[in-house]
């Protein structure tokens, strides 16, 4: 669902008043790797929240300095899973079920929030 989180970054950022541009994304395959592109940022002498932004997607606020995170909220996808199952196991006919989740984009220090 790449493509889905890249469409939420993106109306994000437009409902931010920020203008959306290839420019502004890099994608990662894993939370390693936004971790492994902050190291090498740093050793490079170039400073992410001051020279360049880094988005991850999960939990990265214990990161110095902290990573902006799009936030998929695996406990309420969980739960959706849980209910969508026991509905399907009380009725095994029924139609497929699609489910979308609004993720929440966590602006953060390595993006130029100044906490």
């Amino acid at each position: 669902m790449a493509e889905d989180r890249v469409a939420g970054f993106r109306a994000e950022l437009e409902a931010a008043g920020i203008a959306w541009s290839r420019e502004r994304l890099a994608m990662s395959v894993s939370r390693s790797g936004a971790f492994g592109a902050m190291n090498a940022l740093q050793a490079s002498g170039i400073e992410s929240g001051r020279d360049v932004g880094v988005v991850c997607i999960g939990e990265a606020a214990a990161f110095h300095p902290a990573l902006t995170t799009v936030l998929d909220n695996p406990a309420t996808i969980g739960r959706m899973a849980a209910e969508l199952l026991l509905r399907r196991i009380a009725d095994p006919g029924m139609a497929p079920e699609h489910l979308t989740l609004e993720p929440k984009l966590v602006i953060r220090e390595c993006c130029g929030d100044p906490r």
